[in-house]
């Protein structure tokens, strides 16, 4: 295992080259979109990596019995700390709890992705509130009337995270991020597994992450794009975890 030093360095490492990476639709090193600035994901990226170091140290001592998403919304609050618009770095964060306290219990990171299914079955009424609660901070500042008048009071006596993706599936239709961010996880990762797997035979994520983009959008065409570049920041945090266990037995 990694230590928690170790890994606030790589989920740093890993937000930033998603960020800078060239994909169709997002900002990157290239495209700044409207109150979405590639210097706010930077910021926001260096900012956070605090609490995944804090929480590779509840790993260590809590093991299975962890909140996730315990620092989902102090991640919140600090990537919005040097920005006054929209949230951003909401579904990276989301994402990027869940699969690194999975690869910490894990003995890989294929081992690690089927792990987040279990890990989400858990009886977990704190972690439930922890993503209710990210939600209404992310959602705060949303153009949209519903989320920014989002109502959790229903959903607090959920018991487990897949509970609550399960909500989202059956609350909101097909062509929203909230279904399609629930129905993702229900279905094993499909995503972050075939990124996570592509990046596995390259030496260079930069390249590779857009060639990636193209493939996934061509497969998962109504697939919101936000979500696709989430789960690419996951991938590579396994794929440089995996590469630093690698450079340690050479």
């Amino acid at each position: 295992m990694h230590s928690a030093d170790e890994i606030q360095r790589l989920v740093t490492i890993a937000f930033t080259l998603e960020a800078i990476s060239d994909k169709d639709g997002c900002t990157t090193r290239y495209v700044d979109l409207p109150g979405k600035s590639l210097q706010d994901f930077l910021i926001a990226g260096i900012n956070v990596g605090k609490y995944f170091r804090s929480l590779a140290d509840d790993v260590t001592h809590e093991a299975d019995q962890i909140e996730i998403f315990r620092y989902f919304v102090p991640a919140l609050n600090v990537s919005n700390a040097n920005k006054s618009s929209k949230y951003v770095n909401f579904g990276l964060l989301e994402s990027m709890f869940l699969t690194v306290v999975a690869r910490l219990l894990s003995r890989s990171g294929f081992a690690a992705i089927d792990r987040m299914g279990e890990l989400l079955e858990r009886r977990k009424t704190e972690d439930v509130h922890h993503l209710l609660d990210a939600r209404k901070r992310a959602w705060s500042t949303s153009t949209n009337e519903a989320k920014r008048n989002f109502d959790d009071s229903a959903e607090r006596h959920l018991s487990s995270v897949a509970e609550f993706y399960r909500y989202l599936t059956k609350a909101f239709s097909t062509d929203t991020s909230n279904f399609q961010w629930g129905n993702h996880a229900l279905q094993g990762f499909p995503i972050l597994r075939k990124t996570y797997e592509a990046l596995q035979s390259t030496s260079d994520i930069i390249e590779t992450i857009p060639i990636i983009h193209r493939s996934l959008r061509a497969e998962y065409p109504a697939m919101k794009i936000g979500i696709l570049a989430d789960y690419s920041a996951a991938a590579i945090f396994l794929h440089l975890y995996d590469d630093e266990i690698a450079k340690s037995k050479t």
